[in-house]
Parts: C-alpha cells; structure tokens; sequence
C-alpha cells in the first residue's frame, strides 16, 4: 500500500504499530497509533494528537516553521522544525494542488459538526417529552 503526500510524492507502506506508548515531555503518557513507511520520509502528526497535547504548528517567513508545546508550569517551548535558509525549503504551493482536497476535508468536518450539533437537539428534545409524559401521566 503507498501513502500519497500533498507534493504528489508515494511512499511505501509495510506496517501499522498500534496501541504505542509514548512519553511526552510533561511526563505524561499517551497511547497512539502510526503507520510505519519504508524509506526516509516527512513525519506526520495527525490534528487529534496535537489537540489532546495543546501542540501547535507556527509558521513564519522569518523563523520557518515552529513546534511549540505548553510546559506544565507554563511556558510555551518552542522547536524549529524547518528554516528558511536550509535546503530544500519550499514556500511555493504542492506541485500537484489539484489533487489536495482541504476544501473537502473542511466541508466533511463541518457536515460532521451539524450532524454532531443535530443529534444533541434530538436528545435534548427527547428527554423533554419524556419528563413532560411523566408530568402528564402523574396527573
């Protein structure tokens, strides 16, 4: 199986570890799953684990692009991931944007949000007729 990137680039799937214990820099311990490619290849940390973590992905011309995390006692550090100066450095758009699909990622997530949205209504109006019917039958 090959993973296609945004660039357009494949790689080479050989396996699935899950249920992996990690050890983050507070100290806690966190249990997370990952696909393990052939070859050297750009790591990717899927939105879910970087929310649950307080992590952000900061970019700036200047700078490049940055890695920060919350300390327990609140400083933020700060990892440089990529500089502008290095090689390699890519500021221009995926070569083959015609194949990224952000927008519907988006459209899915936010279908998911109205469908999360719509069944908390149904649930809030259900419990409300039965405490009502109750009222009603107690009479």
């Amino acid at each position: 199986m090959n993973l296609r990137g945004i660039g357009g680039h494949t790689t080479s799937l050989i396996g699935l570890a899950e249920f992996t214990q990690v050890l983050l820099p507070s100290g806690e311990e966190k249990e997370i799953h990952f696909v393990i490619a052939k070859g050297a290849v750009h790591k990717v940390l899927g939105s879910p684990f970087l929310e649950d973590n307080n992590i952000r992905l900061d970019f700036s011309q200047k700078q490049g692009e940055i890695f920060s995390y919350q300390e327990a006692y609140g400083r933020r550090l700060c990892m440089p991931i990529c500089k502008p100066h290095m090689l390699g450095w890519q500021t221009g758009p995926p070569r083959r944007m015609e194949l990224c699909s952000m927008g519907k990622i988006k459209d899915w997530f936010s279908k998911v949000k109205l469908k999360e949205d719509e069944d908390k209504s149904k649930a809030k109006i259900k419990s409300v007729f039965k405490s009502t019917k109750k009222k009603i039958i107690k009479r």
